[in-house]
């Protein structure tokens, strides 16, 4: 009985022991399968944290060597019980925590940098990172960083050149419309060094557009038609440019009905809304129309359904005023033109257009 007391005993230490050192082993296994890639495969990483780089080397052969052993014993108790064993898992475990936690304060330097990089996970940014000097081998990441750029366009690679730095415009995710850049877009030096401007860069593009869009569309009924200018403008302008002059018409027929012309709400539904809902009704019947010009005029039809409603119930209810509730409650779009600045309006908030390229998705 006693020695059956005893080997009892002896077994419930050695499995308590085992199960342990198998804990510990599991977490080390966890921490160094997350970073191997990362620090023996990552140049940027290995040049940026030389010395964790190093201690991580060491710890990677001891690791390697301790699952090789593992292999040639299969009995748990009997390779757990090795003597010192839990010390170097623990040992192990604390340089590459100290690794992780380096790693962490690094990536938190590029994510403070470029702030849309917190919308990634560590493995796609130090990819992006690794790459950054390559602005073509960061393009997969683009969608994770921006609403609608999936890819950007750069110049063709002259002889002697690896890659080319230079883009020229910018594609949506859809991938069926390309905005070319007001101006080329230089993407030198590390990614968050160029990711940062491109921002800006792609939103000054949007802007000079819109401004553009804005001019013209003002004389839809004495240049170019609504129809027809549509197609000089990627959606998303062509929408906010239409939502700006709506705004304009519709204040615009308040004014004449002050100075006496009773019937300007009225006329305006009839020739204007009615008219122009009916020519893009028409247009968009065409069978030969391509994917990304149907999406933009349905899109434009959606929008001036609702206008055209907006513009009823102003006539129904007698609103004749800017000033009235009716339409201060209406989500209205003002374009500024000393500030080339578009601001949404509903009540008295006032919100600043974004300019975020967000694509032609209806």
């Amino acid at each position: 009985v006693a020695f059956f007391i005893e080997t009892v005993t002896h077994w419930i230490k050695a499995l308590g022991n085992s199960e342990s050192v198998l804990t510990t082993w599991l977490d080390v296994q966890t921490k160094w399968a997350s970073l191997e890639a990362i620090f023996l495969g990552s140049q940027d990483i290995q040049e940026s944290l030389p010395d964790d780089t190093r201690r991580f080397k060491e710890k990677d052969l001891e690791f390697k060597e301790l699952m090789k052993n593992a292999v040639n014993t299969p009995n748990l108790v009997e390779m757990c019980s090795v003597p010192g064993r839990d010390a170097i898992l623990k040992s192990m475990s604390k340089v590459l925590e100290s690794c992780e936690r380096s790693l962490n304060q690094y990536l938190e330097t590029k994510r403070r940098k470029f702030p849309r990089f917190y919308f990634l996970s560590n493995a796609a940014l130090l990819d992006i990172l690794s790459n950054g000097y390559n602005p073509q081998n960061v393009q997969k990441h683009l969608g994770d960083c921006f609403d609608n750029i999936e890819s950007l366009n750069y110049r063709e690679i002259k002889e002697g050149e690896d890659f080319q730095r230079v883009a020229c415009a910018m594609n949506s995710k859809d991938g069926d419309e390309t905005v070319e850049f007001l101006k080329d877009f230089h993407a030198d030096g590390n990614a968050e060094d160029w990711l940062g401007p491109l921002v800006y860069h792609s939103k000054d593009t949007l802007k000079d557009m819109l401004a553009k869009a804005k001019f013209t569309a003002d004389h839809w009924e004495i240049e170019k038609p609504r129809q027809e200018w549509l197609n000089d403008y990627c959606a998303q302008i062509s929408l906010t440019a239409s939502q700006i002059v709506w705004t304009d018409e519709v204040e615009a027929t308040f004014e004449a009905f002050a100075d006496g012309n009773e019937q300007a709400v009225k006329d305006y539904y009839k020739q204007a809304m009615l008219g122009r809902l009916a020519t893009l009704i028409e247009l968009v019947l065409d069978l030969n129309l391509t994917v990304c010009k149907r999406i933009k005029i349905i899109t434009l039809i959606t929008i001036d359904v609702h206008n055209r409603d907006v513009v009823q119930k102003l006539i129904d209810t007698k609103i004749t005023d800017k000033g009235s509730f009716g339409w201060q409650s209406q989500m209205r779009y003002a374009w500024k033109p000393a500030e080339r600045d578009c601001q949404v309006l509903i009540a008295d908030a006032v919100f600043h257009y974004s300019y975020e390229y967000v694509g032609n998705t209806g």
